[in-house]
């Protein structure tokens, strides 16, 4: 079982930031709304760019740890993309779990960068 862990992973320790700012930076943002001070609304500013900002690495990661993943499962991840699917021992439900995930995080954190920029 050990050798289908992916070492190492940093995917799993890097999304937590992403979630974390972004998550209290939007609380901060709507929370100022209602009760203005301003160095509280900067913190929360702060921390939606910090949490876009650091999107880029946990989505690198992913990828990362994507390939490692396909690797465990046998697939040639130097060949073509035709290659890299014919040869992992995933099924059509992994696949298409995993594609969803790569569009719908990538996106989001393509946004997120694009937003804070």
């Amino acid at each position: 079982m050990h050798e289908t862990f992916i070492h190492p992973n940093f995917h799993v320790i890097l999304i937590h930031y992403p979630l974390g700012l972004l998550t209290l930076g939007l609380l901060i943002e709507t929370l100022c709304t209602f009760w203005r001070h301003p160095s509280l609304r900067s913190a929360g500013r702060w921390m939606l760019l910090l949490g876009a900002l650091s999107c880029a690495p946990a989505a690198l990661s992913g990828l990362y740890a994507m390939r490692q993943a396909l690797v465990a499962a046998g697939a040639d991840v130097d060949g073509t993309w035709e290659q890299t699917v014919s040869t992992a021992k995933w099924d059509a439900l992994q696949w298409r779990f995993m594609i969803r995930h790569v569009a719908m995080v990538g996106g989001a954190s393509l946004l997120f960068l694009f937003g804070a920029v």
